[in-house]
């Protein structure tokens, strides 16, 4: 037992108290009446019960003795260590699992990587730690730290982790708080009693950590050290003894109390990787710039490009392909530029890359640590054609201005191609393009294999003029008369993409045809006098928008809003797929569509997205090919991005400044078992055994 308030001990000085209180008690005293009998008699009977008197005031001072001591001893707070909450045995491990764990030795022809080599080391300690009967943890710091432990883990503890054959090409960011299914099954604060269970899953990360992704082994990606540590930290902030290691390749010069086990094999170990690789358009020609290191020791490398060049002919297009390669010095750990000039002096071919479908830089080494960082594909060279078709009996310059405008602001992503249709008598087409654009004059039949956008249309009683101006009866919409000589603002009575970046109310209109029906389906984008005066559908089958006034009676088209709202048509009907050719392992991207489905292609697997905008978590190394259906024709548009390793993680020397989420374990105490409540039982004991006492010597 030990007194974790010493100073309460000051309180047995009340025993003194209690000793002059006897002391100065008065005792009985001799008197003389003037009738003895009845005194004579009771000393009789007193003289009788004398010695229980004596042993009951005997055990009452007794009691009061032992009342004020424990009081004293309540003072001091006793308390009896536990020396079992805290345990020096319990091991917490955590396993890198990023791409730089795959790299192996020079001339390895058994790919024994630096993950094996961890798993391993792991394994040993798993036996040192259950033959002292101790407790252990193991984290796999992956994409998403996950803990092993020996039950099913719920999606809202930690992220769910697909564990199927046949395993996603990336992983899905849509509400997976609701998926139950492939959850793994992992270990979690265990003992010895579980170590069978611990070593086959172990085992079973080996023979898994090879070229393709699982989820239970090396990810092609960073690690989520940080995410570990913070597993680590709350299982340290229970039992600050517990002891954190961290099995990884990378050095770390602050490792704030985390043990960390290095399983680089050093000189043993050489990595040439390619980091990057871009294009720039300079006088109408393209040069490519390879971006290329070495680690571990200086090399001599060849960087070979292959780019496969669109050629234009008088009668048809094709693809050939042309090479060079570039012999280089690298040192190790400096970053080389190597440059492929299609126009320059030393460009090595006979071929002007005006345009290409992909391009590629890819090095060859011997005995290379990571063999997926070798190479990087580049797409995006020709960009997917988007074809315009604007058709007015009357055109505006500001509608024209506008497309190339616009135009010339998405190069990076469309080549768009304008077509005019001018005048009274001309016949605009109904199929072949992405985008139809009719003003004043109204189509019979609304095209359907793109985007339509109808322009100032006038009711049926109004018209009177040689074109048709009346919207087609197919669509159910139907027009008011026109409303003119007002001065009116536009409205917009809900936030849409279509007036994105705009701001509507500053905007005035002079003329308009309010619309009185419309089907379901449709969306009210702006209006006048509370009247829709802009609606639009989007759907799988139909893309129409709907503007019910004139740019000439209206200051939309001299002011920046009318270029922004062509702008908006493009984004919300005819998105891009997505916006760059070359992602990072583990990379979010967003997928868009213009169409009803998108097949995303990658490492001999497809899948089908039907729901758009999708976010996706990129998970493998490699091309990635997207097709998409629009309006019923499969395989309309084709595009193509890649995805590689992070070039820190192709970095075998990398030495981090600071552990991240780093553990902080509180300075380990002593802990206690409070003996207040058994001392506070015994006190009302003995109160209630001196008042008894007390009771029955008044009897």
């Amino acid at each position: 037992m030990s007194l974790l308030l010493p100073l309460g001990l000051l309180g047995l000085l009340s025993l003194v108290v209690l000793f002059i209180i006897y002391i100065i008690k008065p005792n009985y005293q001799q008197k003389l009446l003037s009738s003895t009998f009845v005194w004579k008699l009771s000393l009789k009977y007193q003289k009788k019960r004398l010695p229980i008197n004596k042993l009951r005031n005997l055990l009452i001072l007794l009691c009061q003795i032992l009342i004020f001591v424990l009081l004293a001893f309540i003072l001091t707070q006793p308390a009896v260590p536990d020396e079992q909450k805290l345990s020096s045995k319990e091991k917490v491990i955590v396993i890198d699992a990023s791409a730089s764990m795959l790299a192996t030795t020079r001339y390895d022809d058994e790919h024994y990587t630096r993950f094996d080599e961890a798993v391993d080391g792991v394994i040993d300690l798993v036996g040192k730690t259950f033959k002292d009967d101790g407790k252990l943890t193991i984290i796999l710091a992956g994409t998403n730290a996950i803990i092993f432990e020996d039950k099913e883990i719920s999606a809202d503890m930690y992220d769910v982790v697909d564990t199927n054959d046949n395993a996603p090409i990336g992983s899905e960011m849509a509400n997976r708080t609701n998926e139950t299914e492939n959850v793994t099954k992992l270990f979690y604060r265990v003992g010895a009693d579980m170590e069978t269970a611990v070593m086959q899953r172990l085992a079973e990360l080996k023979s898994v950590c090879d070229d393709s992704y699982n989820p239970l082994a090396c990810t092609f990606g960073s690690a989520d050290i940080e995410g570990a540590m913070k597993m680590a930290g709350d299982i340290t902030t229970e039992n600050p003894l517990a002891e954190v290691y961290l099995f990884t390749g990378k050095k770390y010069l602050n490792n704030n109390g985390v043990t960390v086990v290095d399983v680089s094999r050093g000189a043993q170990e050489v990595n040439v990787a390619v980091l990057n690789l871009r294009a720039e358009l300079d006088e109408g020609y393209y040069t490519f710039y390879a971006d290329v290191v070495s680690y571990g020791e200086n090399v001599e490398v060849n960087v070979d490009f292959l780019i496969n060049v669109n050629v234009f002919g008088n009668d048809a297009e094709y693809v050939r392909p042309i090479e060079a390669s570039f012999n280089r010095q690298l040192i190790s750990g400096e970053v080389t530029t190597v440059i492929f000039d299609t126009n320059g002096p030393d460009r090595q071919v006979s071929e002007y890359v005006v345009a290409y479908s992909s391009a590629s830089a890819s090095i060859v080494f011997e005995g290379d640590a990571i063999i997926a960082d070798n190479s990087v594909t580049l797409y995006g060279g020709v960009k997917p054609t988007l074809k315009v078709q604007y058709a007015s009996p009357k055109p505006s310059i500001f509608f024209y201005s506008a497309l190339m405008s616009i135009g010339n602001a998405l190069r990076s992503r469309w080549d768009i191609e304008i077509d005019e249709v001018r005048g009274e008598d001309a016949v605009p087409q109904m199929s072949g393009y992405d985008l139809y654009i009719f003003e004043h004059a109204m189509p019979t039949e609304v095209p359907t294999d793109g985007v339509v956008f109808l322009v100032n249309p006038l009711p049926s009683q109004q018209t009177g003029v040689s074109y048709n101006t009346r919207l087609p009866n197919e669509l159910g919409v139907m027009l008011d008369r026109t409303v003119a000589g007002v001065d009116k603002n536009l409205i917009a009575p809900d936030t849409h993409p279509l007036i994105n970046y705009m701001n509507i109310s500053k905007l005035l209109i002079t003329s308009y045809s309010g619309i009185s029906t419309y089907p379901e389906g449709y969306t009210t984008v702006m209006q006048c006098e509370g009247k829709p005066v802009f609606i639009c559908k989007n759907t799988a089958d139909e893309k129409i928008a709907i503007m019910t006034f004139s740019t000439a009676f209206s200051d939309i088209a001299v002011s920046f809003e009318f270029p922004t709202l062509i702008y908006n048509i493009f984004e919300y009907f005819i998105p891009s797929t997505f916006t760059q050719y070359i992602f990072d392992v583990n990379d979010q991207i967003t997928f868009k569509a213009r169409g009803t489905e998108l097949e995303l292609q990658s490492g001999g697997k497809t899948e089908t997205i039907k729901e758009f905008p999708k976010e996706y978590v990129l998970k493998q190394v490699g091309n990635y090919t997207t097709t998409q259906t629009i309006f019923g024709v499969k395989n309309a548009i084709t595009e193509s991005f890649f995805v590689k390793i992070p070039a820190d993680e192709s970095n075998i020397d990398l030495v981090v400044d600071l552990m991240p989420g780093s553990v902080i374990k509180p300075v380990p105490t002593m802990t206690f078992d409070d003996l207040l409540v058994w001392f506070a039982a015994a006190l009302v004991a003995l109160l209630f055994v001196e008042w008894w006492l007390q009771s029955r010597s008044r009897i």
